[in-house]
Parts: structure tokens; sequence; C-alpha cells
């Protein structure tokens, strides 16, 4: 038996049906926002923590150039210690022979 249009309960099982579809679709839209918000998010704080890896990086340079001058000084610094050793003895060999 075909069902006829005039009759209220198939038009307004028709309706529910529409309104169920649409609170679904309402939902998987809602999802989508949420998700684009935190896409959003989440290149953002990317973004943050790339800069940050650039500065720190910048920052490494320059503490293993300052790290290197600060070894070439401690060198020369022993360096300037022997000598004044050698000289230090030598000058108690001389006075110790006058």
């Amino acid at each position: 038996m075909k069902e006829s249009y005039a009759d209220f309960s198939i038009i307004k099982k028709y309706f529910d049906q529409q309104k169920l579809f649409d609170q679904e679709l309402q939902g998987y839209k809602d999802q989508i926002n949420q998700l684009e918000e935190r896409i959003k998010y989440l290149t953002e704080q990317c973004s943050k923590r790339d800069k940050i890896i650039a500065q720190l990086s910048t920052l490494k340079e320059k503490a293993i150039e300052l790290n290197n001058k600060l070894k070439e000084a401690n060198q020369h610094l022993a360096e300037k210690d022997t000598s004044i050793r050698q000289l230090n003895a030598r000058v108690r060999e001389l006075t110790s022979s006058s």
C-alpha cells in the first residue's frame, strides 16, 4: 500500500527525520569548528616553538664561541703562568749565586 502524504503521521515522521539529520549535521559542524580551532592553536604553538628554537640555536652558537675564547684565554694564562714560574726560578737562581 502506498503512503498518503495527506496522513499527518507520515509528514511528522519526515520532519522528525529531518530534525535528527539537522542535529547530527550541526554536531559534525561543531566538531569541525573545534578541530579547526585546535589546529590553529597548535599551528601558533609550533610557530612559537620554532622561534624559540631559532633563538636557542643562536645562543648556542654564541656560547660555543665564548667557550672557545675562554679556552684560548685559559691556555694563554697557563703559558704566562709557566713563564712567570720560569722567571721566578731564574730570579732565585741569580739571587742565590750573588
